[in-house]
């Protein structure tokens, strides 16, 4: 039988034509049903938040994520127009929420601002504009402290974080200092300990017999400290190795509270028998011996061919060295444990009695006296025309040099017997609560503070990104 070949067939012809206008419709139906991919929203500004780890080098810019962005322009210039920027930030792509600036120039001023960076390109909107100001380079870079938590800590002047911390055998009472890029500090665990300023790391350690209360003093590439066991002793700063001993005592079994001062080739040193002394700084041998009537923890003061120390028999003391004999005294109504300072002839000091003192230095006459809430053990320290001490009252103080007038008191959360330090407006000190904190030199605003898990009775020490040591007021020493 023939077969039809339909697809000639008139019917089939318009089938297919019906057909293919029906999958024209339906696949007119289907574009329009279905809308084309809505273009991704425009990235937002993102939220740059103030810069950490400033330095005189460098700082890290910081600023919260946007979604969608891919990776962040940054921007950093000199003025907040962006019109003189930084080499190489105009802008620099980093796909971080963070950015180390370097190198920047110290003592500077920078600003920075962010814009984010999606698939179809930059954002419309930058961030917010940060200001930062870089570190000069006598700006303070550490600070150095001791704690009864039996820790040494370093910490980041600016921010009050830590460094490191490196712990001893015992509570650290004793103030640090600094030598050749080593710091050291006594311990009750009857060590002086050197550690590397850097790291932290133990270099050496000297046994005595005693508790180390008593803060080092390093002159001329030797180290000279005294020990609850009586002794005196001089040792290389690099190495640790004793260069001579001298028990500092007319009785036995007494201690070495007091820390000593290295000046001009003699050693000065005061002693629980009631007596300052003072030692040939190579040899030891004692030239001067100098009677009170109680135990001296005072360190002493020398200023011109004078020493000045304070004892528990509630009296200031000066002495002239070339002619053994007592220049003057003062009373006061309680025990003085803390230290003079001199500054422009006058002598500071602070007695249990919760009074500070200013003394005439050739006399001994009373300039003027402050009254505070507590007895001051902290031993003063002048800058700028200030006194600056801590008292037992809790707070720390900042008196007027000539008038003794309080410019301001700031409390802790404990009695203060760490000396104050004072480097490029900030006072520095260490508090029983616990803490070591910053304060404005002005205002006395907390900056920052830092916890440590013991009290802290050592006072600080400061090293400078330039290279230079300032310590506190414990020796006489004047800033």
């Amino acid at each position: 039988m023939k077969q039809t070949d339909f697809r000639s067939a008139p019917f089939f012809r318009v089938a297919s034509t019906s057909c293919l206008s029906l999958v024209l419709i339906l696949a007119a139906c289907s574009k329009s049903s279905t809308p084309a991919p809505a273009p991704p929203p425009p990235l937002g500004a993102p939220q740059a938040v103030a810069a950490t780890g400033i330095t005189d080098s460098s700082f890290i810019a910081h600023w919260h994520s946007v979604s969608g962005a891919m990776s962040y322009n940054v921007f950093i210039a000199t003025d907040n127009a962006f019109s003189s920027p930084l080499s190489g930030y105009n802008p620099k792509s980093v796909s971080d929420t963070s950015l180390t600036a370097t190198p920047v120039v110290a003592g500077t001023t920078y600003y920075y601002k962010v814009v984010p960076v999606g698939a179809s390109g930059a954002g419309p909107s930058a961030s917010n504009i940060i200001q930062v100001a870089v570190l000069g380079a006598t700006a303070d870079e550490f600070v150095f402290i001791g704690s009864q938590d039996d820790s040494l800590y370093c910490l980041n002047a600016s921010t009050g974080t830590r460094v490191w911390a490196t712990a001893t055998g015992d509570l650290i009472n004793s103030s640090p200092t600094i030598y050749n890029n080593l710091v050291f500090a006594g311990s009750n665990d009857k060590r002086l300990h050197a550690f590397d300023m850097r790291t932290g790391i133990e270099k050496w350690h000297f046994q005595t017999n005693g508790s180390i209360v008593s803060s080092a003093t390093v002159s001329n590439g030797i180290l000279y400290v005294g020990s609850f066991d009586g002794f005196v002793y001089a040792l290389d700063a690099n190495t640790g190795s004793q260069k001579w001993s001298v028990y500092s005592a007319r009785l036995p079994n007494t201690l070495v509270f007091s820390s000593p001062t290295a000046v001009n080739g003699e050693v000065y040193i005061g002693n629980f028998d009631d007596s300052v002394y003072g030692y040939d700084a190579l040899t030891g041998v004692k030239n001067l011996a100098a009677p009170t009537a109680g135990m001296v923890e005072s360190s002493p003061a020398v200023v011109n061919g004078i020493v000045y120390a304070a004892s528990n028999d509630k009296h200031v003391y000066a002495w002239n060295i070339a002619l053994s004999s007592q220049v003057w005294s003062y009373p006061t109504r309680l025990n003085v444990i803390a230290s003079p300072t001199l500054n422009n002839g006058v002598v500071y000091i602070g007695s249990g009695d919760s009074s500070m003192y200013a003394l005439d230095a050739s006399t001994g006459a009373l300039k003027w006296s402050a009254a505070t809430g507590g007895g001051i053990s902290s031993s003063a320290l002048v800058n700028g025309g200030v006194v600056y001490a801590g008292s037992e009252d809790g707070k720390v103080y900042a008196f007027d040099a000539i008038t003794g007038t309080i410019k301001w008191s700031t409390p802790t959360g404990a009695s203060v017997q760490s000396s104050p330090v004072v480097s490029n407006g900030i006072v520095y000190i260490g508090s029983n609560d616990k803490k070591v904190y910053a304060l404005d030199a002005h205002s006395g605003a907390v900056q920052w503070s830092f916890a440590t898990n013991g009290q802290v009775f050592s006072s600080p020490c400061i090293w400078t990104y330039d290279g230079k040591m300032i310590e506190s007021a414990i020796s006489g020493d004047v800033q």
